[in-house]
């Protein structure tokens, strides 16, 4: 079974992997992670 943690790991990867991309696409901006957490 997955933990929440790696789960959680693996999202964040994919958020930084979408940040990256969308700075490239865009040339300026500066795209950051934005810390979450489940209620």
């Amino acid at each position: 079974m997955i933990s929440k943690e790696q789960v959680a790991t693996e999202y964040q990867a994919i958020q930084n992997e979408i940040c990256l991309a969308l700075e490239a696409a865009d040339g300026k901006a500066r795209f950051e992670e934005e810390q979450w957490e489940r209620e």
